[in-house]
C-alpha cells in the first residue's frame, strides 16, 4: 500500500484499508521501519505519524540482503565449517570403518562450505553493487 500510495499514509488509514488491526500494523511497521522499506514521516499541523515507502526498489533489496541474508549464509557457513572440523577430528582417532564413513562426511561438508563461501561472495558483490563472476558458479575441477 505505502509503495503504491503517491502520498504519507497513517497507521491507522494503512489498518482500515487493509483490514488489519491495530497491533497487526503496528508490528508490521516496525519491522518495515528495521529493514528500511518504509520511513516515518509527518505532516505539517497534523500530530498523527505518516508512514512512506523506500522509493528505491534496488536500494531496499540490497539493504535486507546485507541485513538478513548475508548474516544468515555466513553463520550457516561458520556453522558447517565447525562440523567439518569436528569432523576431522574424529576421523583422526577413528578405525577403518568409522573413518571412511567420516572421511564421506567430511567431503560432503567441505562441498556445503565451498557453496556457502560462493554464496557469501555472491551477496558481498551484489549488495555493495559491484558486477557479479557467474565464474564463481561454475564447478572447479577437483
Amino acid at each position: 500500500m505505502l509503495y503504491l500510495s503517491p502520498d504519507p499514509l497513517s497507521a491507522a488509514g494503512l489498518g482500515e484499508t487493509l483490514r488489519m488491526s491495530t497491533g497487526s500494523v503496528s508490528m508490521a511497521l516496525a519491522e518495515l521501519e528495521k529493514w528500511g522499506a518504509v520511513t516515518r514521516t509527518w505532516i505539517p499541523g497534523v500530530r498523527r505519524e505518516y508512514f512512506v515507502a523506500e522509493s528505491d526498489i534496488w536500494k531496499m533489496v540490497q539493504r535486507v540482503m546485507r541485513e538478513r541474508e548475508l548474516s544468515l549464509v555466513v553463520d550457516f557457513g561458520q556453522s558447517v565449517r565447525e562440523a567439518e572440523n569436528q569432523v576431522s577430528e574424529l576421523e583422526a582417532t577413528a578405525d577403518a570403518d568409522l573413518q571412511s564413513a567420516l572421511s564421506y562426511k567430511r567431503d560432503r561438508l567441505r562441498r556445503l562450505s565451498d557453496l556457502s563461501r560462493t554464496g557469501e561472495t555472491l551477496l558481498k558483490a551484489l549488495v555493495a553493487g559491484d558486477s557479479v563472476n557467474p565464474t564463481l558458479l561454475i564447478k572447479q575441477p577437483e
